[in-house]
């Protein structure tokens, strides 16, 4: 089987439990993108992931090929990040 390619949006408190999780899924995904506006943190999120890249911009994975996006932002972005991620 093919692994899934996944991407992250927000690497904020939440994001630990996602990288916990990603970890542990490392047979079957591959994370790809972290996207945080800060730097800092997208960048600590993804080097935790062989080839993953740090982004501080969300519109710039929508035309990548990503299997699955996780919006880890705050409640209120969740709307139209998901409709732009579609």
């Amino acid at each position: 089987m093919k692994k899934l390619k996944v991407a992250i949006i927000g690497c904020g408190r939440i994001s630990s439990v996602y990288r916990y999780v990603f970890k542990q899924l490392e047979d079957e995904i591959d994370v790809v993108y972290a996207v945080d506006i800060n730097e800092v943190k997208a960048k600590e999120f993804a080097q935790d992931f062989h080839d993953c890249r740090a982004l501080t911009n969300y519109k710039d994975i929508l035309d990548k090929e990503i299997d699955v996006i996780h919006i880890a932002t705050p409640h209120y972005l969740h709307a139209s990040m998901a409709i732009d991620c579609m």
